[in-house]
């Protein structure tokens, strides 16, 4: 169990390996939970962001993002790992992938068009 709670810890290397971070995160979690060390959702949305760290080599924002992240009762890690991946989209000039509510969906527009306007 303590290396499971270790990778929970393990910050992300750089940002080209964030699909790979996170797996690594929610596999931990869940190795956690079926040995009986449940986790609540919020406190591993809260350690995710933390693992999230500006590499000096390259362009990213996860300092702004943990900056402006608000952690509350219902944060899901899927939430949160799903917001992230799109912050990593947008950081790299990509379009966020699409979302199932219509304001979001219209935000990530205006973010994807302000992308392609830079």
């Amino acid at each position: 169990a303590v290396s499971w709670i270790a990778a929970l810890a393990r910050p992300l290397p750089s940002i080209n390996d964030f699909d790979k971070h996170v797996r690594a995160f929610q596999d931990a979690v869940n190795h956690l939970k079926s040995a009986g060390y449940p986790m609540p959702e919020p406190i591993a949305a809260g350690l995710f962001v933390y693992t999230l760290a500006d590499q000096p080599d390259e362009t990213s924002q996860w300092q702004a993002y943990g900056a402006k992240f608000t952690l509350t009762p219902t944060t899901t890690l899927n939430a949160v790992s799903g917001d992230a991946c799109n912050e990593r989209r947008r950081v790299l000039g990509m379009v966020p992938i699409a979302t199932t509510n219509s304001s979001d969906a219209a935000m990530s527009i205006d973010t994807a068009l302000a992308t392609l306007e830079r």
